[in-house]
């Protein structure tokens, strides 16, 4: 899976997507002035996501919904989500240990690897007959058996970090009790699979969700992410060629 941002930026894309960016900027420029004063935007409207600097949740973490373009969950992202949707499963799952047991007997492995390309994704379905892919892949068949389910939680594209490792990842929010949790679906062990929001949320930085209704939002870790590229020369510098590095399995 490559960065939907930093890949952004190579060619005319980045056009494409500071134009898509400051349409959604003027729409909410109002809310997002809110939100770098660190307002919490959930009162009064319930199920919008994990916002709150009352409990310690960086700012990257508040996020609105917002009727983005596909492609700012990366490039492989080339159909609507309704379409991951479609088909019979032929996994059954009745608790999230259910869950975790199965996406344990499946194998990591890059898109390049697997399919020879930067980025792509399957569909759950196909996923469940090959059980092998990369982040999105597990993550987007965890979030359609939980919306299947009826449950409350959102499939994220975003970077993680941890120890000076970072990179592209995606993941799911569940919610259990109300108290957000982190199902880090790549995850090499039960106990790393599940973890609560406010312990670890400064280690993952949220971009783009889609949540059990279909609903896309967009949070404050994307703007924060493009801030950081067109900042002064450096490593990461927008403008210069990047080589994709993939992630080890946390």
């Amino acid at each position: 899976m490559i960065d939907p941002i930093q890949a952004s930026f190579d060619g005319f894309r980045l056009l494409h997507l500071l134009i898509s960016l400051l349409v959604l900027l003027i729409k909410g420029l109002v809310r997002l002035i809110k939100w770098v004063a660190g307002a919490d935007l959930a009162r009064g409207n319930a199920g919008s996501g994990a916002e709150g600097s009352a409990t310690g949740i960086p700012s990257a973490w508040e996020g609105r919904y917002q009727n983005i373009p596909l492609k700012f969950f990366g490039g492989g992202c080339d159909r609507e989500f309704t379409e991951y949707l479609k088909g019979e499963s032929r996994v059954a799952v009745e608790s999230l240990n259910d869950m975790a047991e199965w996406l344990l007997g499946c194998t990591y492995v890059s898109d390049r690897r697997e399919h020879g390309v930067r980025d792509h994704w399957l569909h759950p379905l196909e996923f469940e007959r090959i059980r092998r892919g990369d982040c999105e892949d597990f993550a987007l068949w965890a979030w359609r058996k939980l919306t299947e389910r009826g449950c409350r939680n959102e499939f994220i594209v975003g970077r993680w970090r941890r120890d000076g490792r970072e990179g592209v990842h995606a993941w799911v929010l569940i919610y259990l009790d109300g108290r957000p949790w982190i199902f880090e679906t790549t995850g090499r062990s039960r106990e790393r699979m599940f973890k609560p929001l406010d312990q670890v949320a400064r280690e993952y930085i949220p971009f783009a969700a889609i949540d059990q209704d279909v609903r896309k939002k967009v949070y404050m870790g994307i703007t924060q992410r493009i801030m950081k590229l067109m900042k002064g020369p450096s490593r990461e510098h927008p403008m210069r060629r990047w080589r994709v590095r993939d992630r080890s399995r946390p």
